[in-house]
């Protein structure tokens, strides 16, 4: 299995696709332009940097991938951490520490800073998402989004305010779903908007 094909961090589109009628077929130069041009202002950089920083996304996956496979058995999750400085961010399980190093892609030697501290691997967190999706669900009365959170390799589930309220609130919501599927929990939960909370799983 390749590691990457499940890290959501890699050549994310900074654009809204146009309506259908108004599309127009681009090259991959075209399109790489485009998302430059809105990554730029999105965080503040000069329109080469940004196209560097694309390419090097795109060029990082061979070593990236080499280093999720070599920590696998720590790996909690991988980021692109843009500001203050651009480098890949790998958070892993347990307190021994990892140098940090570098991956040349493209023409960019991208600095890869490691974390530990993680209370779960990656590869728990995914197999308690998959293995007990139907008794989070039950837990709830509801249809929650759930996924793993690449920063830090989070179980994150979000749910309707009103149904977390209904299932007895954050904090027996998180104890709820931590007995359920035996990841640790951290719990408080984060105000997304009037409607919705976000339950995040360490």
């Amino acid at each position: 299995m390749r590691p990457l094909s499940l890290f959501l961090f890699l050549l994310a589109s900074f654009t809204l696709a146009p309506p259908a009628s108004a599309q127009i077929a681009q090259t991959r130069a075209e399109a790489l332009a485009q998302d430059a041009a809105e990554y730029a202002r999105a965080y503040g950089v000069p329109g080469p940097e940004a196209m560097r920083r694309l390419i090097a996304q795109q060029d990082s996956v061979p070593a990236i991938d080499a280093i999720a496979e070599r920590y696998r058995d720590r790996l909690a999750g991988i980021s692109v951490e843009h500001h203050p400085h651009y480098r890949f961010i790998v958070y892993l399980t347990g307190d021994r520490p990892v140098p940090s190093t570098q991956v040349l892609a493209g023409a960019m030697r991208v600095p890869v800073q490691f974390r530990t501290g993680a209370k779960a691997s990656r590869e728990r967190v995914l197999w308690a998402l998959t293995n007990h999706q139907p008794a989070i669900r039950a837990a709830l009365a509801d249809t929650p989004s759930m996924g793993i959170d690449p920063r830090t390799g989070e179980l994150v589930v979000i749910a309707a305010k009103p149904v977390v309220d209904r299932a007895g609130g954050d904090a027996a919501v998180a104890a709820r779903l931590s007995q359920l599927t035996g990841v640790p929990v951290d719990r408080k939960s984060t105000r997304l908007n009037s409607s919705h909370v976000l339950v995040s799983y360490a």
